[in-house]
């Protein structure tokens, strides 16, 4: 656990609003009413400093500067604020800036998170949008998009393990199973395994219910110390640890396409700072954009070995009741992945368990959770590990 000369960095509340398609409003708003929620809970609205994350505003809304205009809503004026882009793990990112912000001791009180708004477009624009963080090249003259790189992996992590895609897919009826309980996700229904296995395909062999929806959401997070924390007596949850790391960005060029090894990484160096190892987890929120890409991150963080964790899922290990539950209120896949701001959804979403505040999607004694976000096909990931008292 890293600690500043004021202490220990924490997450001490946290403003959501539910995943929708947001028709009438647009991206600044959609951020402003995660922040209200936010302010409303903790009775704080001074921030030294504002991280906004958002992968696609400029180019969707052509929008830019978000973290200035939240400001110029919030009335604040000596503020630091700041954009952070780094594909659907961008707000993830800007909770890291803010973190890191706290331990230099520059700010004390942060507000951070991400915001996007994605349902006003075509989809062609949407789809073209979730491919810019790859080598554009590669996806204008060969075709080798977001979601084609998921389905070469998934018929090499087919033919290599022998797995039955059943067992893969299955991932998206555990996501609906737990987003059915939660007040903020957006396919708040379950499904049947054969619903998901014999829905339209997408990109051979993924077929709609393997991927997520992009949809529209706003999540931001107070980032301080525990003894400022204290001093205004509000419930925190530690930052025990965290990791990022970058891979090959192009695909065909990785040693193991089917090995996420910045995730890897990234975990890695999250459970050394924190001391512990899987074993000592209670839950993990998993970056599942696609089912292959939910499964492959359990292994690649170390919960079960490679060609294994589908097996895993099906068994019922990770259901809400299972020893190791996972996205626990439905994942990108059910909950929604809002891009920009899904990294926050899923951190908000862990400090929420820790503090026993999930309501019908409450892990038993949740302790300690792994928070796991990526961006594109783990073009880059970020891990964080949060631990109560």
């Amino acid at each position: 656990m890293e600690v500043s000369l004021l202490g220990i960095p924490v997450i001490a509340g946290y403003g959501v609003i539910p995943i929708r398609e947001y028709w009438d409003k647009d991206v600044v708003s959609l951020a402003i009413n995660a922040v209200q929620n936010l302010v409303k809970s903790t009775g704080l609205k001074d921030f030294d400093a504002i991280y906004v994350g958002n992968m696609l505003s400029k180019y969707y809304e052509e929008q830019a500067s978000i973290s200035v205009h939240l400001a110029d809503e919030l009335g604040l004026e000596d503020v630091y604020a700041l954009d952070v882009e780094c594909g659907d793990a961008s707000g993830a990112y800007a909770v890291l800036e803010a973190i890191k912000d706290v331990l230099s001791g520059e700010s004390k009180i942060v507000l951070a998170g991400g915001v996007e708004k994605s349902t006003d477009e075509l989809p062609h624009r949407l789809y073209r949008g979730i491919s810019l963080s790859e080598d554009i090249f590669l996806v204008d003259y060969i075709g080798l998009t977001n979601l084609v790189n998921h389905a070469i992996a998934l018929k090499m992590y087919i033919r290599r393990y022998n797995v039955d895609k059943a067992d893969i897919t299955y991932l998206s009826v555990l996501d609906h199973e737990n987003a059915s309980k939660a007040r903020h996700a957006y396919f708040r229904f379950p499904i049947k395994l054969d619903t998901a296995l014999n829905s339209p395909p997408v990109a051979d062999p993924l077929t709609l219910f393997d991927i997520s929806p992009n949809i529209d959401g706003a999540a931001f997070l107070l980032i301080t110390t525990d003894d400022i924390a204290k001093e205004y007596n509000l419930n925190y949850v530690k930052v025990l640890g965290y990791g990022y790391s970058v891979n090959r960005t192009r695909f065909y060029e990785r040693f193991d396409p089917t090995t996420l090894t910045a995730a890897k990484r990234a975990s890695q160096q999250a459970f050394k700072r924190a001391g512990i190892n899987t074993s000592e987890l209670d839950f993990i929120e998993i970056h599942d954009s696609t089912t292959i890409a939910g499964v492959l991150a359990l292994e690649s963080i170390g919960v079960h070995g490679s060609g294994t964790a589908a097996k895993y899922i099906r068994s019922g290990v990770h259901r809400l009741d299972g020893e190791l539950p996972i996205n626990t209120f439905g994942g990108l896949k059910a909950r929604g992945n809002p891009l920009g701001a899904t990294g926050a959804y899923a951190i908000a979403e862990g400090v929420m368990q820790i503090l026993g505040e999930a309501g019908g999607n409450q892990v038993k004694d949740a302790k300690i959770g792994l928070i796991h976000s990526m961006n594109g096909f783990d073009l880059s990931s970020i891990v964080f590990i949060l631990g109560g008292d």
